[in-house]
């Protein structure tokens, strides 16, 4: 096996857990020392596939990340020829077999469930897709996304919101103070561990005034999109903050804005091309309002920065509340109690969720004119 810029030399893919539209996250034993962790990986005859690039994007830029509100990258494997071997072990066989079986033709390239996703041999095949994976620390409490389905889609104590906004706020500062935009914030990719909440996923992030093989893709959850991000132009630090208010929308609401809206052409003319701010959650605290409200400005010239935020009145709420963490360890000891496997969290949406890009994937829906949605024919 060849390994780059890793702590993890000898490890064994244990569990599939879930899949995106680029690959695959599973739980992963580290031989060495017993400790789990999560294996990220996409598998591609295209190296230069956006599937591809969203995976180094993301190993390039968390291998440089060190916060306790980031989650850490323990590695990565890289050009490793897809061959199988039989395993060392009758029960690590037993173990990645229901992985293979699970899959269908997804893997036919390996010729038995008893492969072993851990140990290579080189091969020159050049028919064979390559493997790769990154390494990533494992979050036994999985999503916020997976938080909020424990306790009904929303939480009912505007504190414990404000609890992981400001988690979420500080994770931001550090990127942003290090010209990083992570441009798909949402409740998926935050993550939840006894180490803290941090954020995760950076497969769509981007470096500011730095040029990027992904340059020109759509980068982010179209729900949770910034409005120039829909437009087409820059995609900076003020996007991330939009996203952070629509991501409190949904602890508070259950739901991100506009999520009734089924269309996406639809919806990226709602938020790209309209004036109309996104509704708020009705029975909120004046603080919570002001908050979204900032968040939420069409003009992103006028979002505070996420070190300004973190210094509103809002996020005292939870400050003030004693009995707020008891509800987070409550939580947290709910979710350690299930399969940690089913617990970790797939963190794999790539890019958008859709396959568009600014220049291909926009289309207004009337005159079909390349490029961002038309506001004369939504206005027409």
């Amino acid at each position: 096996m060849t390994v780059s810029s890793s702590s993890i030399s000898s490890w064994q893919r244990c569990r599939h857990i879930a899949s995106g539209s680029f690959g695959h996250v599973s739980l992963a034993l580290n031989l060495e020392d017993g400790s789990f962790f999560a294996a990220k990986s996409c598998r591609s005859s295209d190296p230069l596939s956006p599937y591809m690039l969203s995976l180094l994007n993301e190993f390039d830029i968390m291998k440089s990340l060190s916060s306790p509100y980031i989650l850490r990258c323990l590695g990565a494997d890289f050009d490793i020829p897809c061959r199988s071997s039989a395993l060392s072990s009758s029960s690590s066989s037993s173990v990645c077999s229901s992985f293979f079986s699970d899959q269908g033709d997804t893997f036919s390239s390996l010729s038995s469930p008893s492969s072993s996703w851990g140990s290579y041999s080189s091969s020159s095949s050049s028919n064979r897709r390559m493997l790769r994976s990154i390494f990533l620390e494992y979050m036994e409490g999985g999503s916020l996304a997976e938080r909020l389905g424990r306790s009904g889609g929303k939480f009912p104590d505007e504190a414990l919101a404000a609890h992981y906004t400001r988690a979420i706020l500080h994770g931001l500062d550090y990127l942003h103070s290090n010209g990083i935009v992570h441009c798909d914030i949402k409740p998926k990719n935050i993550l939840i561990g006894t180490s803290g909440t941090k954020i995760g996923d950076f497969g769509s992030a981007r470096r500011v005034g730095h040029e990027s093989s992904m340059d020109g893709m759509l980068r982010g959850t179209p729900l949770y999109m910034a409005p120039e991000v829909v437009q087409g132009l820059e995609q900076g630090p003020p996007s991330d903050i939009w996203s952070l208010g629509c991501t409190l929308v949904h602890m508070l609401e259950g739901q991100a804005p506009w999520a009734h809206i089924q269309c996406l052409p639809a919806l990226f003319l709602k938020i790209g091309n309209s004036n109309e701010a996104p509704p708020l959650p009705e029975n909120i605290s004046a603080e919570a309002r002001d908050f979204l409200l900032q968040c939420l400005q069409r003009d992103p010239k006028l979002r505070p920065t996420a070190a300004h935020l973190l210094r509103h009145p809002f996020l005292l709420s939870s400050v003030q509340k004693p009995d707020l963490m008891a509800i987070v360890d409550r939580s947290m000891q709910d979710a350690s109690e299930s399969d940690p496997e089913e617990s970790l969290t797939s963190s794999i949406d790539m890019l958008s969720d859709y396959d568009h890009t600014c220049r291909e994937g926009l289309r207004c829906t009337c005159c079909q004119s390349h490029g961002p949605l038309c506001a004369s024919c939504y206005t027409s």
